[in-house]
């Protein structure tokens, strides 16, 4: 192996997805080792973080997507999604609505991802167990009829977060899906934390777009 092949690293894009309120910035911010707020405040536009993961032998850049679950922003996440590796489709287990519309982003999903992209269905806020509304069987079932892996996860108690992200990190490196970062370019800089937010002007001008 030359000098610049071991300088390689390897970036795994993975894309949080799903309605307004299901808890999308949570995960990221409780997998990221920040601590959990109740009153986070949502996401408008697109963002993501990157973290550095030792996976068996290989240390991979993970750089993980969250996008705004509003409808004003339905419609701009496509681009985002296009190029990622793996998807994290969250619904929020006491809202049955959040669960029903993992359908139509899956919809929105499957017409643009990666042929080997891998899938996980998360039912998050599982500390909120006496107002369930979407059991975890309807949970398990959905997931294997589409071809997902399924957790049940709570940001607010830190369970089953890091191995949600872990696990759609792992299935990409097992069936070799990910980018592979050459130490000698520029590509490195472009996995920095970022994003993009819509300003009102932005938000006004898509909310009267319609598919043709």
């Amino acid at each position: 192996m030359t000098n610049n092949e071991a300088k390689n690293e390897h970036l795994i894009k993975i894309q949080l997805v799903g309605n307004s309120g299901v808890g999308k910035t949570s995960l990221l911010a409780v997998f990221n080792e920040k601590e959990f707020e109740l009153n986070n405040s949502t996401t408008h536009g697109v963002e993501f973080e990157t973290k550095e993961i030792t996976l068996g032998e290989k240390t991979v850049i993970a750089q993980i997507w969250d996008t705004g679950g509003q409808e004003a922003y339905r419609s701009i996440p496509k681009q985002y999604y296009r190029n990622s590796h793996g998807y994290l489709f969250v619904y929020d287990i006491t809202d049955y609505k959040s669960f029903k519309e993992i359908a139509s982003w899956q919809e929105d999903i499957f017409e643009i991802c990666k042929p080997k992209a891998q899938f996980l269905l998360i039912g998050n806020k599982k500390d909120m167990e006496d107002d369930r509304e979407v059991t975890t069987e309807e949970g398990k079932n959905y997931a294997k009829e589409n071809n997902m892996s399924f957790l049940e996860t709570s940001a607010k108690d830190n369970l089953n977060v890091e191995k949600a992200f872990i696990q759609v990190l792992e299935q990409c490196v097992e069936n070799n899906i990910f980018d592979v970062l050459q130490a000698t370019n520029d590509e490195k800089d472009s996995a920095k934390s970022g994003g993009l937010v819509l300003n009102d002007d932005d938000e006004k001008n898509n909310k009267g777009r319609k598919c043709c």
